[in-house]
């Protein structure tokens, strides 16, 4: 029998995981920044992307892993941001434990 992690779990053993075995990666937070009403910067845009990853990894391809319990959903901007990085040849993997990762990127 397999315990029951949360998320933030899985997401820190996938990236000790990473660690370990020398994979390029980081640790997506996507907040946004309040900017100032008063402020104007021509030309600047300030972009928030919702539907964000939980973590980004380099090996020999770009990979895009968000992590979920066994009774977690992706929201719907998580479907659109994985359909657009399968569209630009990104590897979108949805993970629900270290095993599934490690299955994915030792084959």
């Amino acid at each position: 029998m397999k315990l029951k992690l949360s998320e933030a779990q899985i997401q820190r053993q996938c990236l000790l995981w990473l660690s370990a075995k020398n994979i390029f990666h980081w640790r997506s937070n996507n907040i946004p920044v309040p900017i100032k009403k008063k402020v104007v910067v021509v030309g600047f845009r300030p972009v928030y992307k919702k539907g964000l990853p939980d973590i980004f990894a380099m090996n020999g391809e770009f990979v895009a892993i968000e992590c979920k319990t066994t009774i977690g959903r992706q929201s719907k901007e998580q479907k659109q941001f994985q359909k657009d990085f399968e569209k630009a040849g990104g590897v979108y993997l949805l993970v629900r434990d270290l095993d599934g990762l490690i299955e994915r990127i030792e084959t």
